[in-house]
């Protein structure tokens, strides 16, 4: 797709600026709920990473990425806090078959990077074109 990484770019960069990281437990009042996040008082979109990664879904949508090109992707993220590693979730988007060349779009990178370039473990993706209810694959 020419342009992808430009599309990517704008999408991650203009929904990063508009999003509060916020847990569920704030947002939703419930320990985890999936879902676009919302807009708060302040006009900010509020959620966390999940919420993060289907707004960025639904906006890519609207710029017309294909989504069987767009999966949920689970992550194992250390974090530099006393909660240690905790599981992440991101959207990869793939523009070819080598799923470690799939463009991830995180809200804690400043920018989309490639799937190998990301030193998270335990990956697990949504299978193509599946719903968040399906089964996901394991990346051994």
């Amino acid at each position: 797709m020419a342009g992808l990484y430009d599309t990517l770019a704008t999408v991650h960069w203009t929904t990063l600026q508009a999003f509060i990281w916020t847990p569920d437990t704030e947002t939703w009042r419930a320990p985890e709920y999936w879902a676009r996040p919302l807009p708060g008082p302040d006009g900010m979109l509020h959620g966390d990473c999940e919420d993060f990664a289907l707004e960025c879904h639904a906006r890519l949508l609207v710029q017309d990425v294909p989504r069987a090109d767009m999966r949920l992707a689970i992550c194992r993220a250390s974090l530099s806090t006393a909660r240690g590693v905790q599981d992440h979730c991101v959207l990869a988007v793939h523009d070819s078959d080598d799923v470690s060349m799939a463009w991830v779009l995180d809200n804690r990178q400043r920018r989309p990077e490639r799937l190998r370039d990301l030193s998270y473990d335990a990956w697990a993706l949504q299978k193509r074109g599946g719903s968040i209810a399906e089964r996901w694959e394991v990346l051994g």
